[in-house]
């Protein structure tokens, strides 16, 4: 008995550590219906796209999830967060669903690292205009969590707003401007 409860202490303390952990949890459904669905497809997007993303996450391969018509299924989970599942999952919105989550609502630090000319603030957000979401790089704007810090999604839009119709004044000028 004392191997099994060995083990199964072991198991429980990993459990633990993933689901407690600071990187997001990607499950994806990996069982015959799911990569009949092109799930084994999806897992290579998604560790393509962190990787190319400089994103860590931990991706577990889980079993039957149950409702086959809607496989490829994938949930990611971030600490804190409900979960949130994906249906008919494809490489291309695995991409897109996997960076959007990995990312959460900190500062990303590998934005001012690799973004020379960028001001950002103590706590790594990217220091931005309030009215136009302008940054103090030229032709980059910012807005939501990355320059405020964690905020609502309605937050985030607005945010998002005064960006776009600051881009778009900015584009629309009657003085051109020219390519880097």
């Amino acid at each position: 008995m004392t191997r099994y409860n060995d083990l199964h202490t072991q198991a429980q303390e990993r459990w633990n550590a993933l689901v407690n952990g600071e990187l997001p949890v990607i499950y994806l459904g990996t069982a015959s219906c799911g990569r009949a669905a092109g799930a084994l497809e999806v897992l290579q997007s998604i560790q393509e796209t962190l990787e190319s993303a400089h994103l860590r996450a931990n991706i577990v391969q889980v079993g039957c999830i149950g409702p086959c018509y809607l496989e490829p299924l994938m949930d990611i989970a971030l600490l804190g967060k409900p979960r949130v599942s994906y249906a008919r999952v494809t490489p291309e919105k695995a991409q897109i669903n996997s960076v959007i989550h990995a990312i959460g609502n900190s500062p990303n630090p590998l934005i001012p690292a690799t973004t020379p000319g960028l001001e950002i603030a103590k706590r790594g957000n990217v220091v931005i205009d309030a009215e136009t979401g302008k940054t103090s790089k030229e032709r980059v704007w910012a807005g939501g969590d990355i320059a405020t810090g964690a905020a609502t999604v309605i937050q985030a839009m607005g945010a998002g707003r005064k960006a776009a119709n600051s881009i778009h004044a900015y584009l629309t000028s009657p003085t051109p401007w020219k390519p880097d």
